[in-house]
């Protein structure tokens, strides 16, 4: 599930079929196929890395694992690991410092395999906000901190203040 909107999941297969994860933007309503590059092997399990303002997610699969981003296929991601069997994929992130967050894979016969997260600088920073203060019904005190994906932080804070009991903050 999306880590931060409830509708949005993947799911996916682990057959011979061709239909290796699928994703649904609408809790379940319809289902979109999205296993462009993926080989006709099992996909064993998918986690989304979740300090991408893109889509980013991982798959596990009986060759190795493969990334997407956004609407881009699916391209293998096995940096030095062997072709073998991965049954689970896990995402540590160190959040003082992205650049050392990693991806974790569980395979079957060859132990543990890390890599870290790919992270491109070319994404726009996001904000992990710490502390919401002070909030009336047409405003709010937010401290946060802005981080760029390779970790540079700066910490901002401000007032957003609107006639509108709900403002939307872009």
């Amino acid at each position: 599930v999306k880590h931060n909107d409830a509708y949005t999941v993947w799911v996916s297969f682990s057959g011979y079929n061709g239909a290796g994860v699928y994703k649904t933007s609408d809790g379940g309503n319809t289902w979109e196929d999205i296993s462009e590059g993926l080989p006709n092997i099992p996909v064993n399990c998918v986690v989304q890395n979740i300090y991408q303002p893109i889509e980013q997610i991982y798959a596990a699969t009986d060759y190795g694992v493969y990334i997407k981003n956004g609407s881009d296929p699916w391209t293998l991601y096995s940096n030095n690991l062997p072709n073998t069997h991965v049954r689970e994929l896990d995402i540590y992130y160190d959040e003082a410092n992205l650049e050392n967050s990693k991806i974790r894979a569980g395979t079957y016969g060859r132990g543990l395999w890390q890599s870290p997260l790919e992270l491109s600088g070319n994404y726009a920073p996001f904000v992990k906000t710490k502390d919401v203060l002070n909030i009336t019904t047409n405003s709010a005190e937010i401290k946060g901190r802005i981080t760029n994906d390779f970790g540079s932080t700066v910490t901002e804070s401000g007032i957003v203040y609107s006639l509108n009991s709900n403002p939307h903050i872009g």
